[in-house]
């Protein structure tokens, strides 16, 4: 994603590669994984482009609420992040509580970007808290990499996670 930016310009970024995925693997639908900033784009997206072409969604450490760090942030999508912004309101308001497709929030009770960390849990989604990971390390965890496998293997299940050795 590009830094800085407006979140809502990654949307046709997104509804790109979409078409683009969509087109090569013959598939009627696709998945969405989204980690941080990302798993924001993922909403603008379904907001903008509907649910037709998705699957389902997941998102790793997603500040769905914002984050007290993005004040600190430089760029417009800093200040779409920030806890309560008016962009963070009305992408809220546009979903109100539900989602289209099955929704799966992993996060970290101790990641240091999003915080608080359960800016990350979201309503009608179903949340998966992992401990003992941090932000950038959901990407590379394997008890997130398992979380994320169960989320698309089947209907979506709420769990907690201990820590525990990646």
């Amino acid at each position: 994603l590009e830094p800085f930016c407006d979140i809502d310009r990654h949307v046709p970024v997104l509804a790109r590669r979409v078409d683009e995925v969509r087109g090569r693997s013959s598939a009627g639908k696709v998945v969405l994984i989204g980690h941080s900033m990302g798993g924001l784009a993922i909403r603008a997206y379904l907001r903008a482009c509907g649910p037709q072409y998705i699957e389902r969604v997941v998102t790793l450490g997603a500040p769905h609420h914002g984050s007290l760090l993005a004040r600190l942030a430089p760029g417009e999508n800093g200040r779409q992040m920030r806890p309560d912004s008016p962009w963070l309101r009305a992408l809220a308001a546009s979903e109100r509580g539900a989602f289209p497709v099955p929704f799966t929030s992993i996060y970290s009770r101790h990641d240091n970007l999003v915080a608080p960390q359960e800016s990350s849990r979201l309503t009608g989604a179903d949340n998966v808290a992992l401990t003992g990971v941090g932000h950038l390390t959901l990407l590379f965890s394997r008890r997130a990499c398992a979380a994320v496998e169960r989320a698309l293997a089947g209907p979506p299940v709420r769990s907690e996670f201990p820590a525990a050795a990646d």
